[in-house]
């Protein structure tokens, strides 16, 4: 997987658990998870060092079940995060934002891209993850903007991780293309 310019070669791993402590499985467990994704182990560098320099993000993921191991992962370290998906009941949402916004106790916010990535004001958040690509990058582009917008009070970083070799690489190249076919028309 890489993050922006820079590779991070993941690898896969095994560890055991024990079974008496189920403290220890469930640490065990996330550490297992994370070590067999190039992704998630860039999330367990990158996530701690910006709760420790006092950001707040929002990762974007294209799939529930992607959302829900990270929320694992987020939640056995302790970080309050915010979650929104196409299951998040309409009314709530715009309640869960305010409160991302005006809380600070709140370091994150997990999003599927096409729910949370449209109409929404997160300026709470100053770093953005796009934790997997789109074919469209217009889908990309519109939740990559929901920080970066009027009320914004921070400078904000857009990350995308995409892992080398693989589809996603091949879908990032056409994003690449189709926004050089747009700007060539417009």
């Amino acid at each position: 997987a890489f993050l922006q310019n820079g590779y991070v070669n993941g690898h896969d791993s095994s560890s055991s658990s024990d079974e008496d402590d189920s403290d220890e499985d469930e640490f065990d467990e996330s550490d297992n998870m994370i070590s067999r994704s190039g992704k998630l182990e860039v999330l367990a560098k990158i996530l701690p060092l910006w709760k420790r320099q006092g950001h707040r993000v929002l990762i974007f993921c294209q799939w529930t079940k992607m959302l829900s191991l990270i929320e694992r992962c987020v939640t056995i370290q302790g970080w309050k995060f915010g979650r929104l998906d196409g299951k998040t009941n309409i009314a709530s949402r715009q309640r869960l934002v305010d409160s991302f916004n005006n809380d600070e106790t709140y370091f994150g916010m997990l999003l599927t891209t096409r729910t949370g990535g449209v109409g929404l004001n997160l300026t709470g958040a100053n770093r953005i993850i796009l934790y997997d690509p789109d074919w469209n990058p217009q889908t990309d582009a519109q939740a990559r903007e929901r920080a970066w917008r009027f009320g914004q009070k921070k400078e904000v970083t857009v990350y995308r991780l995409i892992t080398a070799g693989a589809i996603e690489e091949r879908i990032y190249h056409r994003q690449i293309f189709k926004n050089a076919i747009s700007s060539a028309v417009l």
